[in-house]
């Protein structure tokens, strides 16, 4: 369960992101609500939203949180984005003027979570012990021979999981279950049609895509604005 640390002066603002997150953002993640700086520093969050006051508090809340935790992701909503624009050599990870937040909101804190859940650690039983692997690393799950196989950006593990449709529940939105027997990393796709699709490090393997399946990739694919190059069709 990841936690959106979300401090908010403003009760009708706060409001709003709430519902932009209950409606747009999936039960993974689950709000903590902060009304003073104390909670702030105290709570564990996987990242925060502040709302920067006339003072440039929430400035200073986040440089004293990234200085306290360097993977601390933040989101600033300012009244005035000028003042933001010093704070880019700080780390945070973004901005917001109030009157962007219904257009911009949900793009935004969107892109920060794709970033964590390519950063996320998976732990698999594998024929070679315990595999630790960030999903940022995993290319494409296989399932052969009634066997499951996890490939790697640099090597290939016989998991022990025979149920192909619980591993796909257990991976977050950046995967995608093309066939009955292949789940891929959208983000390491390099080129498809309607029959195959090519990942990286394995230029020389062709992965069958059901048809039914290749017209829902691509919506996955346009949705993320994830660049690819279409490949002719064999005759």
């Amino acid at each position: 369960m990841k936690k959106i640390g979300l401090m908010v002066v403003d009760n009708s603002v706060i409001k709003q992101l709430k519902e932009l997150i209950i409606k747009n953002i999936d039960s993974e993640y689950r709000i903590i609500e902060i009304h003073d700086k104390e909670m702030l520093f105290t709570k564990k969050m996987d990242f925060c939203i502040i709302e920067d006051s006339f003072d440039n508090q929430g400035i200073n809340y986040a440089k004293t949180l990234i200085e306290n935790n360097n993977d601390m992701l933040v989101l600033i909503i300012s009244k005035d984005g000028s003042t933001i624009f010093d704070a880019v050599g700080i780390n945070i990870s973004s901005y917001l003027r109030y009157q962007d937040i219904k257009a911009k909101f949900v793009p935004a804190i969107q892109d920060i979570i794709d970033y964590l859940d390519k950063r996320k650690l998976l732990l698999f039983k594998s024929d070679q012990g315990i595999v630790n692997t960030q999903t940022n690393d995993i290319v494409y799950f296989e399932y052969l021979n009634r066997m499951t196989y996890l490939n790697t950006l640099d090597k290939t593990y016989r998991i022990f999981i025979q149920n192909f449709e619980y591993l796909q529940k257990m991976l977050q939105k950046t995967f995608f279950k093309i066939s009955r027997s292949a789940i891929i990393n959208i983000f390491r796709l390099i080129t498809l049609n309607s029959e195959n699709v090519i990942m990286k490090n394995y230029e020389n393997k062709d992965i069958a895509i059901s048809r039914r399946r290749y017209q829902d990739l691509l919506v996955v694919l346009k949705k993320h604005a994830i660049s690819f190059t279409e490949r002719k069709l064999k005759k």
